[in-house]
């Protein structure tokens, strides 16, 4: 039977054969927000997605470290996130529910015995499954009650963005080798100045050299400049073949790359005014809801024991 989108992700891990010295690793606290611990049994779970990339990685232990890192920061969010709907004590009707379980049937031209069945297949009961629906249709009217309301997308800002983007453009994909030097959580200005500045050394040391060596890299692409951080897309789409980048900070890294391939195209891409409208939604929601769960996040007691 074809996977279905279930609005749930399901996992099937079996932790009772283990013995107890594994167990006593799984249960491991690995961090702690606000009244709420994190162990190292839900930090793998979370990893698992990346394990195929990892694997394909040249260098692996970095690949390792950094996927590590990302997925507890995805962690903290979205327990930040799960603390602040439950506060906001949002009610969800029967009518919600239902109406979500109607949209997950038309969206994958299933009916409700097919549902179950697929759930079934998984391990996860219906009851289960409605109830972490009802979490997520909670977490959805949230947002749309205190973050939807600060986004505005008008029509002039569409018709501004199709003019430019319905015009022939050329998009860029490149292949680097990347360092990621990681940033403490909550780094201050100063610390932050600092790190920059032993980045810097990293970078001229390696223009001297042409090569990062002895230090680990992580090749990246061939990938859109489109999917990669702002600063560092412009920064590769304007430099030569072997340029190795100045330091570029993001919210958890120091990126610094080195460019070794890069290929500009011409494409042409007609876009109507729905899909522009939704694109540019989607745009100003991310931004306002990274800006939200970094106020949550300053307000937080988070404490990292990895």
């Amino acid at each position: 039977m074809k996977n279905f989108k279930l609005i749930l992700l399901f996992w099937g891990f079996m932790i009772f054969s283990l013995p107890a010295e594994a167990l006593k690793e799984i249960d491991r606290v690995v961090a702690v927000v606000n009244n709420r611990i994190i162990t190292l049994y839900e930090l793998d779970r979370t990893m698992v997605p990346k394990l195929g990339s990892i694997q394909k990685s040249i260098h692996r232990d970095q690949a390792f470290h950094e996927a590590k890192r990302e997925a507890l920061n995805k962690l903290i969010e979205q327990i930040l996130m799960e603390q602040a709907v439950e506060k906001a004590a949002i009610e969800i009707t029967d009518d919600d529910l239902a109406r979500a379980i109607q949209s997950v049937l038309h969206q994958n031209r299933i009916t409700i015995d097919e549902l179950k069945s697929e759930l079934a297949s998984k391990g996860v009961s219906y009851e289960s499954y409605k109830s972490n629906l009802k979490k997520e249709i909670k977490q959805i009217k949230f947002i749309q009650q205190n973050l939807g309301m600060n986004v505005q997308v008008s029509e002039k800002e569409v018709e501004d963005f199709l003019e430019s983007r319905n015009k022939t453009e050329k998009k860029t994909t490149v292949t680097f080798d990347q360092i990621s030097l990681p940033l403490k959580e909550g780094v201050r200005q100063k610390e932050l100045k600092k790190a920059l500045a032993e980045a810097q050394e990293i970078t001229d040391n390696a223009r001297k050299t042409g090569s990062f060596f002895p230090l680990a890299t992580t090749p990246v692409g061939p990938v859109s400049t489109d999917e990669i951080p702002a600063k560092l897309a412009e920064a590769l789409r304007s430099a030569e073949i072997g340029t190795i980048t100045d330091p570029i900070s993001t919210m958890n890294n120091i990126l610094i790359a080195k460019l070794n391939e890069k290929k500009t195209e011409t494409v042409s891409n007609q876009m109507g005014s729905e899909e522009a409208y939704q694109l540019l939604y989607k745009n100003k929601m991310d931004q306002e809801m990274n800006h939200y769960l970094l106020k949550l996040r300053q307000k937080a007691y988070i404490d990292i024991r990895e």
